[in-house]
């Protein structure tokens, strides 16, 4: 794939990091590897379900055999555009790791531009915690993801914070900040 295609993706999802994640400190994680450059950035174009499964294990196997790439992006640019087939991928992934032993060494992390939450209606603010520019696998290593909680303490009401943070900023700041990515 050329560089110009492969960045009309990467540069949203780059941008998304800096200007959301990042910014608004939805993970105190990214920025360090954001800044070292140590996330890979993989993307997905087959409309083919049946090499999805193929390329989700190769960027695991990947990882496993490189420690210096900390965390894979896997971008889904033309797929999973629905929300309820994205968790079916997701489900998918998930059994992967278990199936092929990478289960405790793994973990995957989900993003979605049309994420929602359970209970929630799609246009609740809560909801962009987890919405990214394109459809997102993301491979984190447990290990790694252990010591930095270790290192950073009460990590477990990160979530509810960005949730807080969401809904007082409110549904038109959120789509608003969405819309800058573009």
């Amino acid at each position: 794939m050329n560089e110009k295609k492969s960045n009309t993706f990467i540069l949203p999802v780059k941008k998304w990091l800096e200007n959301v994640v990042i910014a608004h400190n939805f993970c105190p994680f990214a920025k360090g590897e954001f800044i070292n450059e140590t996330i890979r950035y993989s993307l997905f174009f087959e409309k083919d379900d049946s090499t999805i499964e193929d390329y989700i294990l190769n960027e695991i196997r990947m990882l496993s055999k490189f420690p210096e790439i900390e965390t894979s992006l896997l971008i889904l640019p033309d797929s999973y555009q629905n929300f309820e087939d994205y968790l079916d991928l997701l489900e998918v992934a998930n059994e992967l790791l278990e199936e092929f032993d990478f289960l405790g060494i793994f973990q995957i992390a989900s993003f979605h531009p049309n994420y929602q939450f359970g209970g929630t209606e799609p246009n609740d603010p809560s909801n962009f915690t987890n919405r990214s520019p394109y459809p997102i696998l993301h491979i984190l290593r447990e290990e790694s993801l252990s010591r930095v909680i270790d290192a950073h303490g009460n990590t477990e009401s990160i979530p509810q914070r960005n949730i807080e943070f969401c809904n007082e900023k409110g549904l038109e700041y959120m789509e608003n900040l969405f819309k800058s990515l573009k």
